[in-house]
């Protein structure tokens, strides 16, 4: 047995199964490989890693390999690779993405070393071999243990701080869900979000990351560091009628403008019942806190949402912003967004950067700040004034 986390290569072509599985045991993986499809079976576990899938294969196809993945529930990270077009990996992207499928990169052949190589070592950032949702035996929390967890404060947010891409400057944060379990250790939103939805916890889930977040920005204020906090707004706290008021008087507790709260819905959000929905959002516009539509563009309505609904900012979505250096159309749809969001007056977040190259192709296209791993990892709030006083730019 080894401690090493463990990769899969599942491509008909042997040399190139043996190329990849080379270049991943060089890299600090345990690798191995399989040419036949129908023998996933036998050689698939929950405790690997990465599974390196080619799309093109005889008898079983990468498609429903994908599949079965997706019915296992597995945890880990996949990988797609191709020889066609590069529309036929956008879409097998984007199938996983559907399914819930963490995805790690797409590549099409012929596979060059440094890309292979970069996409496994960022890979390994991901993983984290204490985690009882990577590990072979699954130990997940229970929605008792939720509850509980609830229950004796063991929520807390942690912070990504998001910088202005002219200046430099840190502007904001996103707040972002932990659960600091006292027996499994921290919990990322992969175990917590689909525990508090299926237990009925998210609206509770969303107030007290909401509160202790403003807990925060109220503590930096003190200390000099006026910035603004993004929170997630779920489903069920959209329809909460009195969620307004909550939030004015959070804010005037701490004595935090409300310019420094800014709530993130999705487009899905929305749907669920409309007109209670533009309630709500009116009404937080009227009290000064601004409102981002997150993940955009990978909705049904985006267009009618922008113009039913008073945001000030518009979220781009990772999957276009990290593909956006690469893919002709991922940077085509980046480019429309932020045409759009400016004609419309809003302001644009490029999220999922993690890259120079990225970086400055944001900043090239427009685009007004930027989040990402590039910039820094989500982080405890008490370490927010740290790296914001370690920055050139502070």
């Amino acid at each position: 047995m080894t401690n090493k986390p463990r990769l899969l290569v599942i491509d008909d072509e042997k040399e190139i199964g043996k190329y990849i599985s080379l270049i991943a045991m060089q890299n600090g993986y345990d690798a191995a490989q399989i040419d036949d499809s129908d023998l996933l079976e036998q050689v698939y576990s929950r405790d690997i890693s990465i599974i390196v899938v080619d799309m093109f294969m005889p008898g079983r196809d990468g498609i429903e390999i994908l599949r079965f993945l997706a019915r296992d529930n597995y945890r880990g990270q996949v990988i797609v690779i191709s020889g066609h077009d590069q529309s036929v990996l956008n879409s097998a992207t984007e199938l996983a993405a559907a399914h819930s499928l963490k995805i790690l990169g797409a590549l099409t052949k012929p596979i060059l070393y440094v890309d292979i190589q970069n996409i496994l070592l960022k890979g390994l950032q991901h993983i984290n071999t204490d985690d009882p949702t990577i590990i072979g035996v699954s130990v997940l929390p229970t929605e008792e243990d939720f509850r509980l967890g609830l229950e004796r404060d063991e929520i807390e947010p942690y912070f990504q701080p998001q910088v202005d891409l002219q200046t430099g400057k840190l502007v904001g944060v996103e707040a972002l869900v932990r659960w600091r379990h006292p027996v499994l250790g921290l919990q990322s939103p992969a175990v917590i979000i689909p525990i508090a939805e299926s237990g009925g916890y998210m609206e509770a889930l969303t107030v007290q990351v909401l509160k202790k977040s403003l807990g925060w920005l109220a503590d930096w204020n003190k200390e000099g560091l006026k910035i603004r906090a993004s929170v997630n707004m779920s489903a069920s706290s959209i329809l909460d009628l009195s969620l307004p008021e909550l939030v004015d008087a959070e804010l005037s507790s701490r004595g935090l403008e409300p310019e420094q709260l800014l709530l993130e819905v999705t487009e899905q959000t929305l749907m669920n019942k409309l007109s209670t929905s533009l309630d709500i959002l009116t009404r937080f516009r009227m009290k000064g806190i601004q409102l981002s539509i997150d993940d955009f563009g990978t909705g049904h309505s985006s267009l009618s949402q922008l113009y039913r609904v008073p945001f000030s900012e518009v979220k781009i979505d990772r999957s276009f912003v990290s593909r956006a250096a690469n893919q002709n159309e991922a940077q085509a749809i980046v480019e429309i967004t932020i045409v759009l969001a400016h004609k419309l007056k809003m302001d644009t977040v490029a999220e999922g950067v993690e890259t120079q190259q990225t970086m400055d192709l944001m900043k090239e296209l427009g685009c007004d700040i930027v989040q990402g791993f590039f910039v820094a990892r989500p982080m405890p709030g008490k370490d927010i004034l740290a790296w914001a006083k370690s920055r050139p730019e502070s």
